[in-house]
This record gives structure tokens, sequence and C-alpha cells, in this order.
């Protein structure tokens, strides 16, 4: 038989590692990318605003210029001089706005956006002895360029140069915008952050899913110890407790104060014995619940007669019959299910039914196919159950009415664990019942 398990702890491990690396490889990749892109639209952003003011500023005026202090009380230079006021207010990332001219291949400012006042100020015809050369190839070429960062002696820029040219397409001039270095480099870095940090949020959450993860591995592993070493370490000695007893109650004189009380001892133990065979149930159960999934194609209708086979004697002691009521036509259904799971599913429901099941009656075990796919009813006449008792019993720790009074144990948590073990399958738990009608219990499962 095909077997399909669930994936093993070294497999587990390597899922996780690879979760990990892909996380962080993806903040990387995201991080370059963000910069690279920053990079690319400021730059852009740059060159596209240099050329549009470079198209608006008059040729006529540039080539009017004399290019020294006497162009300081020509109107023309004054009016350029308050657009470019106007330029840079419009413009909080752009520090400077300037014009240089080429003459004799000496460049030199022919009209800035600083106040006279100002320190950074360039009067026209200030030698400009920082330049490699790109003014004369933009005289040459008549395109615009974006520049690398460059130093200079009012500190470092990332600079636009675009042509000014008049009607013959002469370059009578180039403007020039500068953006701080520092400012380029806190959008890059502003704008990289954002997929760095929601990467490194992903990677926190990713490692601490991964912690938890372990932790209630850990967590179930130590407590289903704990509860069956505490379990039976406390039920040896009560049980010695309780048979040495009884010789001492046969032997006390009927209704004497000595026995009333040893019988009173004894009846104490019989329900701390109790309280720790439920806990020990409980511990069994829930084992079968977190147990991994080991699927297997079985014949569905063999694991029932199989289960009712080892109820058999149990259900003879409570006087009730189990019965494998299924048609012929689908005996031979093969599923893949967890057969282990299945069956202590099946029994479960099984030992409900006749449980509570009044004394002659039948339990009846179904198979049959659904639209997607097949089911397993199993029904008893017992009490029946109302729909607040039915979703209460879904929910867990919780016995009815009609269970407490019978005197049977219970944890109240079979439905509850069965239920989850059929959600693990894909599938699902239907409770068909009314009160004095009966429970019939249906384990939807797909093909």
């Amino acid at each position: 038989m095909a077997v399909m398990k669930q994936s093993n702890p070294k497999a587990k491990k390597l899922y996780w590692a690879i979760a990990i690396l892909a996380v962080i490889a993806i903040a990387i990749i995201s991080t370059i990318y963000a910069l690279v892109q920053t990079d690319r639209n400021t730059k852009a952003s740059l060159d596209r605003r240099t050329n549009t003011i470079a198209a608006l500023v008059p040729p006529a005026i540039i080539s009017g210029l004399d290019g020294n202090e006497t162009d300081l009380d020509k109107a023309s230079y004054q009016l350029l001089k308050q657009e470019f006021y106007k330029v840079r207010d419009a413009n909080p990332d752009i520090r400077f706005v300037y014009v240089m001219k080429l003459d004799n291949n000496v460049v030199s400012f022919a009209i800035d956006s600083e106040d006279p006042s100002s320190e950074d100020y360039s009067p026209p015809g200030q030698i400009y002895d920082e330049d490699n050369g790109e003014i004369a190839e933009i005289y040459a070429s008549k395109e615009s360029v974006v520049l690398p960062i460059t130093s200079d002696r009012w500190g470092s820029w990332l600079s636009a140069y675009s042509p000014i040219t008049d009607d013959a397409g002469n370059v009578v001039g180039v403007l020039g915008l500068d953006v701080a270095a520092s400012d380029y480099y806190r959008e890059l870095v502003m704008n990289a952050l954002i997929p760095f940090l929601l990467s490194m949020m992903i990677l926190v959450l990713l490692l601490w899913t991964k912690r938890r993860s372990e932790y209630q591995e850990n967590y179930v592993s130590e407590k289903a110890f704990f509860l069956s070493f505490a379990g039976h370490e406390i039920r040896s000695p009560l049980t010695s407790v309780k048979w040495a007893l009884q010789p001492l109650l046969t032997s006390l004189p009927e209704q004497s104060t000595e026995q009333k009380t040893v019988e009173k001892i004894d009846q104490s133990l019989g329900s701390i014995l109790d309280t720790v065979d439920d806990v020990l149930s409980l511990q069994a159960t829930e084992s079968f619940r977190d147990k991994k999934l080991e699927k297997e194609n079985v014949h569905i209708s063999e694991v029932i007669d199989t289960t009712i086979d080892s109820l058999r004697l149990f259900s003879e002691e409570h006087r009730t019959d189990i019965v494998n009521a299924t048609a012929a036509e689908n005996k031979d259904m093969i599923a893949s299910v967890d057969a282990m799971l299945f069956k202590r599913v099946v029994s479960n429901f099984l030992v409900n039914s006749v449980k509570y099941s009044p004394d002659g009656t039948t339990v009846d075990v179904k198979l049959f196919k659904t639209k997607k796919g097949w089911a397993c009813s199993i029904h008893n006449e017992g009490e029946g159950l109302t729909p607040e008792e039915q979703a209460k019993i879904m929910k867990g720790f919780y016995r009815t009415k009609a269970a407490e009074k019978s005197g049977q144990k219970g944890t109240g948590l079979g439905v509850r664990l069965s239920s989850d073990i059929i959600n693990r399958h894909g599938g699902h738990l239907e409770i068909d019942s009314a009160p004095n009608q009966g429970v019939t219990f249906t384990i939807h499962l797909p093909n």
C-alpha cells in the first residue's frame, strides 16, 4: 500500500531555512531595486526640470550679458534673477539655479539665484575653475546631462546641465541646477528603507512563527510526557492504598464509626482515581489528535468491521448491538486515510453511542458515496441532542445532562478531538439529532 507521510523534522528544518533565506534574499533584492529606481527617478526628474527651465530662458537675454559687473545694472539681468528666485522657491530640493557661459575655453557664471549678500553668490564673470570639460561638451553636443556626484568650493552636488540655444540652434549658455548630495543620499536611504524594513518585519514574523511552532511542539511533547508520567506515578500508589483498605473494610464491625471513616476514605480514593483516569484518557486522545497523518489506501469497511469486533465485549456488557449496515456495493470502497486515526474516530463515536443507548437497541454504521467524496454515518437510539448541546460538544469540555445522569465517565472532549482529526483529513463532521430521536454522527471526507 502506498503511504503518504507528512514532512519529517529534517524536512521541516530545511523548509524554515529556505523560507528565511528567501526573505533575506527578497530584502537584499528589493533594497537594491529601490536604490536603483530612486537614483534613476531622481536624476530623470532633475534632468526634466533642467530642460524645461532652460527652454523658458530667453536666449537673447543670455546673449546680451557681458559677463561682468555691468550686467548688474541691466533690467533683463534683474528680471531673470527674480525668475530664478521663483524657480528655487518652487523646488525646495534645488539649492542653486545658474547659467554659465563658455568663452575662449573659459567657463564663467553669467547669472545665479543667490542674493548678492550671500557668501555663496557668484557675480557675473566669476570663473568656474572646477569645470572638467562638461560645459564644452554640452556646447558641442547640445545635449543635456546629469553628472555624478561632484564636489566644488560650495560643497558636494548632484548637478544637471541643459543647453540654452537661440533660434539658429547655437548654444548661448548652459543652465545648471544643483541638488545637495546629502539630500540625494537621504532620498536614496528613505526609499530603500521601506522595502528593507518591510522585509525585516516579515523576517521577524517568520522567526517568531518558527520559534512559536518549536515551542508548541516541545510543549505538546513535554505536556504529554508529564501527564502520562504524573498520572501513572499517582495512580500506582493510590491503587495500592485502595486495595489495602479492602481487608480493613471487611474486618471492621458493621456500621461502626471506624468502618464509615474507612468507607469515606475508600470513596475519596475512588474519586481521585477516576480523575486520574480522565487525565490519562485525555492525554491519550490528544496524542492521537496531534499525531502526524500517515495516509494509506485502505478498505474502509474492513476498518469499520475491525473496530466493531474490538468493541464486541463492550457492547455486550451494555446490551447493545453494533451492526455494519453498509450496502453491498459500497463495501469495497477504498480511501486514503490515516488508518489508526480513522479507527480511533470511529471507535470514539461507537463507544459513545453504545454508552448512551438504551438496552436492547442497535448502533448502525453505514458507508455511502457523496457528491464530493464519501461518508461514514454512525446512528444510535439514545436520548438525542438539542442544537445547543450539539454546538457545545463540538467546542469540547462539555458533557450533556443525559451523559452526567448516566454515570458513565468521560472527559467531554471526544467529539471535539475527533472533529479535529476529520478536519485534518480535509473533511468535516455532521451531527443530526433531536431530543428523543437518537443521534447520527456523519464523517464526511473527500475522495
